[in-house]
């Protein structure tokens, strides 16, 4: 499955990243969390991915069983990333510099 959307946060953890991405359906906006591993971390990282960006997630559901303390069976369905990718930068998080037209240096702000 596909999923596009503008990252609303990420969570890095030691064993996984969580990416939650902000969708807007019927005139209401919905948050979705993608879960990933090593290779999710690496591609956030080798793209750059911040919060604000706009990323294109390839995903498959993962659903597991359990039982509670109380012997009651319960269900967990996850959305586990295949692949991510960048489809645009967020305007606050391009990097802005300004250069002299005259001199071409580059001037500090």
């Amino acid at each position: 499955m596909i999923q596009n959307g503008r990252v609303f946060k990420i969570i890095n953890d030691e064993k996984f990243v969580q990416i939650v991405v902000r969708k807007k359906s019927f005139n209401r906006y919905r948050l979705i969390a993608f879960t990933g591993f090593d290779k999710t971390k690496s591609q956030i990282i080798s793209e750059k991915i911040n919060k604000g960006d706009y990323v294109r997630i390839e995903y498959d559901f993962s659903s597991k069983k359990y039982q509670t303390k109380n012997n009651f069976e319960r269900y967990t369905t996850s959305a586990i990333i295949e692949n991510v990718s960048l489809t645009q930068k967020s305007p606050e998080n391009i990097n802005t510099i300004f250069v002299d037209k005259e001199t071409g240096e580059i001037i500090e702000t």
